[in-house]
């Protein structure tokens, strides 16, 4: 994408290369765009993104388990989240699985807000639009999955 300034159709070595989404290209692109071209430089974003997941599963964790207005369960799935193998094997091999568990994560929480919004008898509009735009970057990272699976559940 950076030798040719075609950010729209990835190419590899010369092909194009349709069978995967955009939005782990465009983000090392990016990255290497900024930083130069190196390994740590394409594999930022996905680091980030886990950064991203920790925070998220951390206040997913708090909403979910406030009983006594205790932080414990959210620090306690964060750990569980920093600890796994998981985040160590998917930014090592470049795999969006850690994006896709980050959008799930939001989504769910975003879907919560927005119960929790109606039920106080404000307008769930804002966070229904961003459960909205983090489908769509569910969709921009794997496919389809981003939209069956948090409507399904």
């Amino acid at each position: 994408m950076l030798q040719r300034h075609d950010f729209v159709t990835p190419t590899i070595d010369g092909i194009r290369f349709f069978d995967k989404p955009p939005l782990m290209y465009w983000m090392a692109a990016g990255s290497m765009r900024i930083f130069g071209i190196h390994d740590w430089a394409a594999r930022l974003p996905l680091a980030l993104g886990v950064l991203a997941l920790l925070l998220a599963v951390y206040a997913l964790g708090n909403r979910l388990y406030t009983a006594g207005n205790s932080d414990r369960a959210g620090l306690y799935a964060a750990l569980a989240m920093a600890t796994s193998i998981g985040p160590y094997l998917y930014t090592r091999f470049y795999i969006p699985d850690i994006l896709i568990a980050l959008w799930m994560t939001l989504s769910v929480h975003l879907f919560l807000i927005a119960l929790e919004w109606i039920e106080e008898g404000r307008s769930a509009l804002l966070p229904m639009l961003t459960f909205g735009a983090v489908m769509a970057l569910d969709v921009l990272t794997k496919g389809m999955i981003g939209v069956v699976f948090p409507v399904g559940s």
